[in-house]
């Protein structure tokens, strides 16, 4: 549920933001984006539950050295560095850089735009609600963050096939649909492996580490973008962000094979060593 409303809730203002600039003006919608700032803060200070006086608890600090502590063990680390890393790149380098930039240069305007951009965050409103019922049945999480990742790697291929602004807008709705079953899966992951491999690791620093990781994604993906769109051209620029894309998710995807053959020698070498 708090994945939803994240990811929801953090994609919608930048393509609503096109359409109240299209009708209301710049202005406006400045006075519109801090209101929401302004709520969205009193509704943390009436939720978030306040700390317990005297607790004596651990207070992890997120540093390099802590950082290292979880991305040492190679599922974390391929998760969050081959899955999340590229997904966010894929996110903000295509459909919030790369996307608005040639629907701009082509003449498009700003209501237009925003409602193609819409569309990521309507397929997340449509689909993240399922994947997360049905991907938390046992043994389904790594099958739905796998066919999220390389659905995801094939958005790209839109801008190729298709004139703007169909391509465009095809190969957002496809990206939303795509990273809508993966995202809750891949958050929920993120502690199933934590526990199991590095169970000494508070869960606060395990996200951390998870987040800052996404963090890096959203700044590296339009730098990304921007130095190949200069560079190769947009069509070029997709590809290489999509090809970033499949490679890690081919890395999870060998991460898992070799974890379930590990399950399943585990039994006979055990056995044989008995013997």
């Amino acid at each position: 549920v708090a994945d939803f409303f994240r990811t929801v809730g953090t994609n919608i203002p930048l393509p609503g933001g096109g359409i109240l600039a299209g009708r209301l003006g710049d202005r406006s919608t400045f006075l519109v984006a801090g209101a929401l700032g302004l709520a969205a803060l009193a509704c943390a200070y009436l939720s978030l539950p306040t700390e317990r006086a005297g607790a004596d608890r651990l207070r992890p600090t997120l540093g390099l050295a802590a950082i290292y502590h979880v991305l040492r063990r190679p599922a974390l680390a391929i998760l969050m560095v081959g899955c999340a890393l590229p997904a966010k790149m894929l996110l903000v380098g295509l459909v919030f850089y790369l996307v608005p930039l040639e629907l701009t240069r082509g003449g498009f305007e700003q209501a237009t735009i925003g409602r193609i951009l819409m569309l990521y965050a309507l397929a997340m409103l449509i689909v993240v609600p399922i994947v997360a019922k049905r991907s938390d049945a046992a043994g389904r999480r790594p099958r739905y963050v796998l066919i999220g990742g390389l659905l995801s790697s094939c958005s790209v291929i839109h801008l190729l096939l298709w004139p703007a602004p169909w391509g465009a807008t095809l190969a957002v709705l496809h990206l939303g649909i795509a990273q809508a079953l993966s995202i809750t899966p891949q958050s929920a992951l993120v502690g199933e492996y934590g526990r199991l491999l590095a169970p000494q690791v508070p869960e606060s620093l395990l996200y951390g580490v998870f987040r800052l990781v996404e963090r890096l994604g959203n700044a590296i993906g339009p730098a990304m973008a921007a130095w190949l769109l200069g560079v190769y051209g947009p069509q070029t620029a997709g590809l290489a962000i999509g090809g970033l894309a499949l490679l890690g998710t081919l890395s999870f995807a060998l991460l898992i094979w070799a974890r379930r053959r590990q399950v399943s020698n585990g039994p006979q070498a055990s056995t044989g060593a008995a013997t």
